[in-house]
């Protein structure tokens, strides 16, 4: 029944970026469900989809949603900045979290904001860092909470505290370059 509901979803959301003249792309588990299975994967409920800046902020603020089917919302995560859902009104929300087929739409930014995340070597957006870093601070801080999530997870988020030393380290030395000195980055 899962799988029925998120094509439907799929399409009702491809048609408004049709017809809009807006671009998408599938990210995370939903490129690895296509990728690998060639569809939908049962037991994952919500789809990933990463819309560039301008197509990303014309979805959020300019779309009339009512104009295209009234059983669909978009809303703002409370838990997750930056990331808008596009889902069924009917969902179910419990502390925040959507218990229903969702699409998770993330926004993609130019590859110059981008970063390299020293873990994983993938190029993440800063403003996820940013996000990233105030939410881990408590983390550090909170010795209980860290011994909870295990030295892999804290690991992780120590990890983050120096990638932002390091963009900060990147910043200044791109601040200090004259503009005529032609850097290519």
């Amino acid at each position: 029944m899962k799988v029925q509901e998120k094509l439907k979803l799929l399409k009702e959301f491809i048609k408004i970026c049709s017809k809009n003249k807006m671009k998408y792309f599938a990210s995370g588990g939903s490129l690895l469900e296509a990728a690998r299975y060639k569809g939908f994967i049962p037991w994952n409920d919500d789809m990933a989809l990463g819309l560039p800046r301008k197509h990303f902020e014309k979805f959020i603020n300019e779309i009339d949603f009512e104009k295209y089917n009234k059983n669909y919302i978009l809303e703002s995560s409370e838990m997750n900045l930056g990331i808008f859902q596009y889902k069924l009104k009917s969902a179910i929300l419990i502390l925040g979290k959507s218990y229903d087929v969702c699409l998770n739409l993330f926004l993609l930014d130019r590859m110059s904001e981008l970063v390299i995340d020293g873990e994983s070597g993938f190029k993440v957006p800063l403003y996820n860092l940013e996000v990233a870093v105030d939410r881990s601070r408590s983390i550090i801080e909170n010795r209980e909470l860290a011994n909870e999530l295990g030295s892999v997870a804290f690991q992780r988020v120590q990890s983050i505290f120096e990638i932002k030393e390091k963009v900060s380290e990147l910043e200044n030395i791109f601040m200090s370059l004259g503009e005529d000195d032609n850097v290519n980055i």
